[in-house]
């Protein structure tokens, strides 16, 4: 998940939106929610911000860094020891190359 600043050119000048990405699990692809509207840069400037996308990317970064601060990591429900296992059973199949005999004795 990260923050990240748009800026949109339309007929009035550039309009800036703050945006939230991450990964959706059900559509298994990258997607994005609005997270604030800022305004055009021209109605910023007049209400005293002298460089509001420098100002507002460093907002964003702020926001992001805080997210990385804040953010938990998740460990897996399933056990390591079920995987335990196959780790030195793969090793010594590497450091013999008889991998292609086992496949052929696998159980179908």
């Amino acid at each position: 998940m990260a923050y990240y600043l748009r800026k949109s050119s339309r007929s009035r000048g550039i309009y800036l939106q703050i945006y939230n990405s991450f990964f959706d699990p059900v559509k298994k692809s990258p997607r994005s929610s609005h997270v604030e509207t800022l305004g055009y840069v021209c109605d910023l400037v007049d209400k005293g911000i002298d460089d509001p996308v420098s100002f507002y990317a460093r907002k964003v970064a702020d926001m992001n860094a805080d997210n990385r601060k804040t953010e938990e990591k998740q460990i897996s429900d399933i056990s390591a020891l079920l995987y335990l296992g196959w780790f030195p059973c793969d090793s010594i199949l590497r450091r013999i190359d008889c991998r292609c005999q086992v496949k052929n004795v696998q159980i179908r």
